[in-house]
Formats: structure tokens, sequence, C-alpha cells
């Protein structure tokens, strides 16, 4: 993580920050895919997901959302045990979820009903 990806992740642990930001637009942005790669990453080492649920939770209710938490969950490797508070288990080999089944995650940009088609 280079030092603009990790400046913004310590704004977007400030709630004050949080509300004078485009979330929408932050949810497609190359920064913010980077640091959930790297939060990814850091959860596959170290099998903790502080990070991924600090980075995560700034977008709840926001749209692209969910195709970050699947974005995620599909580099981990990981599965939502529950979202209040956001946790997250291994997933288990040969679900949809499990990193080495899929080669992409999804498109975020895409909304949920267009990614089933």
């Amino acid at each position: 993580m280079d030092a603009k990806e990790r400046k913004l992740l310590m704004l977007l642990s400030d709630p004050e920050f949080c509300e004078f930001i485009d979330r929408a637009k932050l949810a497609r942005s190359p920064y913010y895919h980077a640091i959930l790669d790297h939060a990814a990453k850091h959860y596959v080492q170290h099998g903790d997901s502080t990070m991924a649920a600090r980075v995560l939770s700034v977008m709840k209710g926001v749209h692209g959302y969910q195709g970050n938490l699947e974005r995620f969950c599909l580099a981990a490797g990981a599965t939502v045990l529950s979202e209040i508070p956001l946790r997250f288990a291994k997933a288990e080999k040969g679900t949809a979820l499990d990193s080495k089944t899929r080669s992409s995650p999804p498109n975020p940009d895409k909304r949920e009903d267009e990614r089933d088609r």
C-alpha cells in the first residue's frame, strides 16, 4: 500500500471526514479498490479482518457496496459471518467464494441485477 492509499485509509476512519465525500464515487475509485485488495491480502496473511471491516463499513448503504464486499470475499477467500459488526470466515474449498474457483472479482460499477445477465 502506497502513501496515498494509507492516507485515504486514515481519512476513511474519520467519520467527520466521511460526511464530506461522495462515497459512491469513492466506491468506484482505483485507490479504494487498491485499499480493498490490500485488506484482502492482509486477511489472507494474518486472518485479521479489522482493516476490511473498516474500509467496507464506510460504504455501507452506498451503490457499489455489495460489489465491493463480493470483491473482498473473492480476493480473500472469505464469506460474511455477520453484517453488524462486519465479520468474515474463510470460505470452504469449492464454494462460489473460494478464490480459486473464480478468476476475477465482480465489477462493483455494475448494478447487482446487471451482473446476473
